[in-house]
């Protein structure tokens, strides 16, 4: 068939070496059955990486819903601290303006006591 085809005698006798000689059904069969096998255990793994992607989502999920709550938990504790800060700085604010006004007075009793 080769010759036919306008191969000289030395090329058709390389290409069948190279080739291994005509290919059969059975060869054929074989061929499509190794890559049918090939193309279902790429097929699997793929799920197998579908289902990994998945739960990688899952947890990235579960860790963006913890960032979110320790947010608002952090949130919470700071206003809580602001409160506590200011009152704090009231009631030093308070306590200063007392002793203010005691030494004052003092200063007053004793500067009327001396001009007594």
């Amino acid at each position: 068939e080769l010759r036919a085809a306008g191969f000289t005698e030395q090329q058709a006798e390389v290409l069948v070496r190279v080739v291994g000689g005509p290919v059969t059904k059975t060869d054929f069969g074989a061929a499509v059955t190794d890559i049918s096998a090939a193309v279902k255990n790429i097929d699997a793994r793929l799920k197998g990486l579908a289902a990994t992607v998945k739960d990688i989502d899952a947890r990235l999920k579960g860790l963006a819903t913890a960032v979110n709550d320790l947010r608002a938990r952090t949130d919470v504790r700071i206003a809580e601290l602001e409160t506590r800060l200011i009152k704090w700085m009231v009631g030093m604010t308070v306590t200063l303006v007392g002793v203010m006004l005691a030494a004052g007075t003092a200063f007053v009793v004793a500067i009327l006591r001396a001009l007594e």
